[in-house]
């Protein structure tokens, strides 16, 4: 076979070609030290196309922090682990709320003190990842930019922990509300002068609050909770650090995996190339 069929036959007739043949590890050797040039400048080529890939495809980074979240049982009966499992379904709802969302990059927006990466909501969720674990939920951000990225998940645990705060705060108003109806031993009845409407009658006078006004003001309680239970206790571990390290598309790992690649390719080609001359 002369170099011009040579150069015709694909790769993949090359690779059975290879495997049909009895493989002499000296020569092999002795062909890539021959021809170390041609194989430096594949691996040169292959750092070449790591490198542009790199500039394409910026390094992704990742901050996270942790929230602990635990069920107090000093201020409910013991649960099972279905009514458990409702109760965290309920903060993870909350924490990836479009407005728990929106008020993050507000936050986020002010510790960066400029543009952010995150154009909008969607666009954030599409970054982010909420995992829960045994004692709370681990808030991550990805994102190129590794300050930006701190910040928002930074700013994404202060909102998760004032948002948690004011629905447990409106919880126990609603459980206020619902303890002075059983004391005054109050019921929805219908209305003497418009039959359309209930009102609230209390067998031991009024309540505390003004009656006309209890129904709207336990349900906005209730809306406020967000279905946040009273039962948690809730703080943050530590703030997320910067972090130096990419986890994927690192630019040196990239280029260094363009050369490999290249070196192994141009090996593989000359040996290929020299065993049919």
């Amino acid at each position: 076979m002369n170099v011009t069929e040579v150069r015709s036959v694909n790769l993949g007739n090359w690779i059975n070609i290879l495997l049909k043949r009895d493989i002499d590890a000296v020569a092999m050797l002795h062909r890539a030290i021959t021809t170390w040039y041609v194989i430096l400048l594949a691996g040169l080529l292959g750092a070449v196309i790591g490198w542009l890939i790199s500039v394409a495809r910026p390094p992704l980074y990742k901050a996270s922090v942790f929230i602990e979240y635990a069920v107090d049982y000093s201020r409910t009966a013991h649960m099972d682990d279905i009514t458990v499992h409702q109760a965290y379904e309920q903060v993870r709802r909350m924490l990836l709320a479009d407005e728990t969302l929106q008020a993050t990059l507000d936050a986020a927006q002010e510790r960066v003190g400029g543009e952010l990466i995150f154009t909008d909501t969607a666009d954030l969720r599409s970054q982010i990842q909420l995992s829960r674990y045994p004692g709370g939920f681990e808030l991550i951000v990805y994102g190129q930019d590794p300050e930006q990225s701190a910040a928002a998940v930074n700013a994404w645990a202060d909102v998760a922990l004032e948002e948690t705060e004011k629905a447990i705060g409106h919880a126990i108003r609603a459980a206020e509300l619902q303890s002075e109806i059983y004391k005054a031993g109050c019921k929805l009845s219908p209305d003497p002068g418009d039959s359309d409407r209930v009102v609230w009658l209390c067998a031991s006078g009024r309540p505390n609050i003004d009656s006309d006004l209890l129904a709207d003001d336990l349900l906005h309680e209730v809306q406020q909770t967000r279905g946040i239970l009273p039962i948690f206790t809730f703080s943050l571990l530590q703030e997320a650090q910067v972090p130096t390290e990419p986890i994927a598309w690192s630019r040196g790992s990239t280029i260094l995996a363009g050369a490999m690649v290249g070196l192994l390719l141009g090996f593989i080609g000359v040996n290929l190339y020299k065993s049919e001359e």
